[in-house]
């Protein structure tokens, strides 16, 4: 089921609460389900796009120069889903040489990842030298709203709540017992549950952990990584316009074209 706001529920019939409904959220709610297990997603923005839900992801910088967070993620059901990019291919070792898990571990789920966003598990390599492999990108169109919102209406398994955002995680001697939300008429909310998973995305988990860790002094106090290493959408300037350079532009568009082509 999908609801507009919070609404009671009777939480001991959901172990599982899911903050964000984008493509990690959707994904574990449904693998979940396959399991029999109920979960609740929360979902802080409304089910389409909506200007003044989106406004709340302005942000400032002050070191790094990145693009605007209201351009590059999207708060609303299905997540950035609905305006990325959709090209996808696997780990290369030294993608995750810092973190706590391998690449064996998640190759393992590579053909669900691949049914999940309709492409084929076909990744060609070139070897370019001893140090750099091209992997071969597969493109994928899936929009998890588009593809699932009819899915999760008719649920029985999955409650989605529209237009909640989780503020922070309240602790009782050192474990997280529920999570304070704030729905988008101000109310408080907490929502107590056996387990807890943050799929808000990768500046909304590390912005959300940070709070908590200010909001409830015996959580997080041993782990200084939170916030230091987080991403974002890459970006680079492809080039400038001016009127008077229009043709130049599009003549060195077209030959770039033409020798990526050939």
């Amino acid at each position: 089921m999908i609801y507009k706001k919070f609404e009671y529920i009777d939480t001991t019939n959901y172990p599982v609460v899911i903050f964000g409904s984008g493509p990690a959220g959707i994904t574990l709610a449904l693998e979940l389900e396959r399991k029999k297990i109920n979960s609740i997603v929360i979902e802080a923005g409304d089910e389409d796009f909506s200007e003044n839900s989106q406004n709340l992801y302005k942000s400032k910088f002050t070191l790094d120069k990145l693009t605007e967070t209201t351009d590059s993620r999207l708060r609303q059901l299905g997540g950035t889903s609905g305006h990325w990019g959709g090209w996808c291919k696997p780990f290369d070792d030294y993608d995750l040489k810092f973190w706590p898990i391998n690449v064996n571990e998640i190759n393992k789920y590579k053909d669900q990842t691949c049914e999940i966003l309709d492409i084929k598990n076909e990744f060609r390599k070139s070897k370019i030298n001893n140090s750099l492999e091209q992997i071969e990108f597969q493109y994928s169109k899936v929009r998890f709203a588009e593809k699932y919102k009819n899915y999760i209406k008719n649920s029985k398994n999955i409650s989605l709540f529209l237009n909640t955002q989780l503020s922070h995680f309240n602790e009782d001697r050192g474990r997280i017992v529920n999570a304070v939300c704030i729905s988008n008429d101000y109310k408080k909310i907490i929502i107590n549950s056996k387990i807890f998973v943050l799929a808000a995305g990768g500046i909304e988990n590390s912005r959300i952990l940070l709070w908590t860790k200010i909001q409830s002094k015996g959580l997080l106090n041993n782990n200084d990584n939170i916030g230091k290493h987080w991403m974002t959408h890459s970006w680079i300037l492809a080039g400038a316009r001016s009127e008077e350079h229009t043709s130049e532009l599009q003549s060195l568009a077209y030959l770039v074209c033409r020798l990526l082509l050939e």
